[in-house]
């Protein structure tokens, strides 16, 4: 499973000689941006420094917005908030296309994405040709699911200057949005030739390549986000993610262990390590990191589904019910925690529940063949074994490399007496992945069937893998 990487993007600030702008979020896109790229202003003009108490409301007004960006760019959304409620207390009759544009961003910032909307319009109305005023109308037009408009207010922005780094990036995060990764890296390799050093972009780039399944790639981009933001905990946490999802977990915890060091509190990373250490092996790390995560955020479904799984594969059925409890409390349509608490029950011996279970989870994910698999399962414990064949025939039509839903099938039609059709799925577990216990199984299946030469020869084959195993 892939895991979203929330990325805060770093901008210019319009008409403010301040080089890192402040950016609202929607599920880590850019929403607002302010930048002097084209002003073509002199720095003086610029709000470098505080107003004084005679300057005119609008450039106190503009002063303001400029600080509520800044806040909202640290996370700090209720300062943020205060700061643009005085911006459009100073900016009630803007003057100007700035300080519609200004005001815009305000109301932006409170939410009130029409009122944005009208002042970008007059904004660009009174100056069309001033190329981040479409940026920052597009980001409205995103937040307000708006994408086909803001994907046009881009491209004009881009139509009117090719070097504006802030329209790529907006453009780029929504095509990355919309699963058209290789649009959205064409638009991050633009950025990167204007910003070689850019680390927020390679970040970026790096999420969606991974998203490709180009790990390769990703890592690189990922290494040079390190070089360039060795105290971006971001970039270690995606570079986290590219080691395991590699299968090296040993890096992986390592750049999770300096996540914590560069901020204990920052969001995911306990549930990250304490995945790392269960799929490393390391049960009692991983227990304690999803303590920590469910500490830190006692509605983290994710770390209770988790945890609920160690305690399953421990034997602690009771522990392990309650966490999946809570964390289909918390994601109701999670189809997920239905399945593995229905793992759950079954391991108690608790058939009736498992089922229902499963066909919750069947309801809420029709397409995942473990879900038909394990009910399968629990079928043929009731010996409800047409049922069962059912499940394991969807199963296998859902994912036809399922092996383990060859052999259970196989061991089903064996208990109904059809020895040919048992041997037959045997002999595609086995060719999908030999064990001895299909080997034996298929043993006892030709023994029924009267054929004793092959059903020593497959009790030879189980009895070499067995000697063999270490």
């Amino acid at each position: 499973m892939k895991i979203m990487i929330l990325i805060v993007t770093a901008s210019v600030l319009l008409f403010f000689a301040i080089p890192q702008a402040a950016m609202a979020q929607k599920d880590g896109a850019p929403v607002a941006a302010l930048s002097s790229h084209e002003s073509g202003e002199s720095s003086s003009n610029q709000l470098q420094d505080p107003p004084k108490p005679d300057d005119p409301p609008g450039r106190k007004g503009m002063y303001y917005v400029m600080l509520s960006l800044i806040e909202a760019q640290k996370g700090k959304t209720a300062q943020a908030k205060v700061y643009a409620e005085k911006a459009l207390q100073l900016l009630e009759t803007p003057i100007d296309y700035k300080e519609f544009h200004a005001k815009g961003l305000a109301h932006h910032e409170l939410g009130n994405y029409d009122e944005a909307l009208v002042n970008f319009n007059k904004a660009i109305q009174l100056n069309p040709q001033w190329a981040i005023q479409y940026v920052s109308r597009g980001n409205t037009y995103h937040q307000k699911n708006e994408d086909n408009r803001a994907i046009a207010d881009f491209d004009k922005a881009i139509q009117l200057d090719q070097t504006l780094p802030d329209a790529y990036v907006a453009r780029g995060d929504i095509y990355a949005g919309k699963g058209e990764y290789d649009r959205a890296i064409s638009d991050f390799d633009k950025v990167i030739q204007l910003d070689p050093q850019g680390s927020i972009t390679y970040l970026k780039r790096a999420d969606a390549y991974y998203r490709k399944d180009n790990y390769e790639l990703a890592l690189s981009d990922a290494n040079k986000v390190v070089q360039y933001s060795p105290k971006n905990p971001n970039a270690y946490q995606l570079r986290a993610i590219l080691y395991a999802s590699k299968g090296d977990y040993e890096p992986a915890i390592a750049d999770l262990n300096k996540v914590i060091q560069l901020d204990p509190q920052h969001k995911g990373v306990y549930f990250l390590r304490g995945d790392a250490y269960f799929l490393s092996g390391d049960v009692e790390h991983a227990i304690t990191d999803f303590d920590q995560a469910i500490k830190l955020n006692p509605t983290d479904a994710a770390s209770y589904e988790r945890r609920g799984m160690i305690y399953s594969n421990e034997g602690n059925q009771d522990k392990a019910i309650a966490d999946f409890d809570r964390a289909i409390q918390l994601r109701p349509q999670n189809a997920k925690a239905y399945a593995t608490r229905g793992i759950a029950y079954a391991r108690k011996g608790d058939r009736d529940s498992a089922l229902h279970d499963f066909d919750r989870a069947i309801q809420l994910n029709p397409q995942d063949p473990f879900a038909f698999f394990n009910r399968g399962k629990s079928h043929h414990a009731k010996g409800d074994y047409d049922r069962a064949i059912a499940d394991f025939d969807k199963a296998i039509q859902l994912n036809p490399q399922l092996r383990n839903a060859y052999h259970d099938r196989g061991f089903t039609y064996a208990t109904k007496g059809d020895y040919a059709r048992a041997i037959k799925d045997y002999s595609e577990a086995i060719r999908l992945l030999p064990d001895s216990r299909a080997y034996r199984n298929r043993a006892r299946a030709y023994e029924q069937s009267g054929d004793n030469a092959k059903a020593q020869a497959d009790r030879d084959k189980a009895n070499e893998l067995d000697k063999d195993r270490p």
